[in-house]
């Protein structure tokens, strides 16, 4: 941070866009270098954006709502499909993450009523087996994309980003 701070002070910069430029790219290659690197630069649009993440799995709950907390979204998290359904017919939700494999059932059940609660709710499915009857099923519905499991957070936050 100090050799940050020396580098900045020390450059004359000939427009705020250069000095951006370059602190953005000094950011990146410490981001790139250590991973305790505490700076964080919001340039995600999906903000105070309200997320439901359903997912039978407590432990993947939480990994979410940290996850999107941290980057600003506001984050309701439910364990079963009639909290789901609650939530949705309550709140206005910008984004759904939903684990297709729901308490042990399919879960484009679920995706079909929270769909006809909220047609436009754009949703990432989480798969362990993304077969091809499941990637048929994924491609008839707009506005979905999906990951496979083990989920990792930047390909989560690569899909996040392509939808706001």
């Amino acid at each position: 941070m100090i050799i940050l701070y020396l580098i900045i002070r020390e450059c004359k910069f000939k427009s705020l866009i250069t000095f951006f430029l370059t602190v953005g790219t000094l950011i990146a290659i410490l981001l790139k270098e250590t991973e305790t690197f505490s700076v964080r630069i919001f340039t995600l649009d999906f903000a105070n954006k309200r997320f439901l993440v359903a997912n039978d799995t407590e432990r993947i709950l939480v990994i979410f709502r940290d996850f999107l907390t941290r980057e600003g979204a506001i984050v309701e998290t439910v364990s079963d499909s009639i909290q789901a359904v609650n939530s949705v017919t309550q709140r206005k939700f910008d984004f759904l993450i939903l684990d297709i494999e729901f308490n042990g059932n399919n879960g484009f059940g679920l995706l079909d009523k929270l769909r006809r609660l909220d047609p436009d709710l754009p949703a990432i499915i989480i798969t362990g087996r993304p077969n091809n009857f499941v990637l048929q099923r994924i491609q008839k519905y707009p506005k979905i994309d999906f990951l496979e499991k083990p989920v990792d957070l930047r390909s989560l936050r690569q899909k996040l980003i392509k939808t706001f």
